[in-house]
């Protein structure tokens, strides 16, 4: 096996250079956007639930609001970092406020987390909510 080793890559027309470190340590090593409402667990790209994915095999839906985004590579440690957003969609009682709540578990293969939200703002306190878009991306060395 050879090694290609290299300043700076980019793509067929010159364009989106990139260097070896961004490539391995800035970008992410895996993002999902997936429909939390889908009806049909584990969430997949070919059944629907995920809209589109890179290095995520599928989703499972724990129960509402309560999900595990599962990785096609493992991450070497535990340290990775996860970024999301949620967007509750369809309330007609108002404001409604969503976010990823509580880490469950992070592991090297898997991610599993829970989304609480409201669908009032005079609402205070906040219950697990199933949502219709769950945007995750994930940083870290695999």
């Amino acid at each position: 096996m050879s090694t290609l080793k290299v300043e700076t890559i980019q793509d067929t027309n010159g364009a989106n250079p990139s260097t070896a470190e961004q490539m391995s340590k800035g970008r992410a090593k895996a993002w999902v956007n997936f429909d939390g409402k889908f009806n049909t667990s584990p969430f997949t790209t070919a059944n629907g639930g995920i809209r589109s994915a890179f290095n995520v095999s599928s989703v499972t839906d724990h129960a509402t609001g309560q999900y595990t985004v599962h990785f096609d590579t493992d991450f070497l440690n535990t340290n990775y970092a996860a970024v999301g957003f949620v967007h509750r969609n369809g309330s007609t009682e108002g404001k409604v406020l969503c976010n990823i709540d509580t880490l469950t578990q992070q592991n090297v293969d898997s991610y599993r987390f829970m989304v609480s939200g409201t669908s009032n703002a005079s609402d205070v306190g906040l219950t697990t909510v199933d949502v219709e878009y769950v945007f995750l991306s994930f940083f870290g060395d695999q």
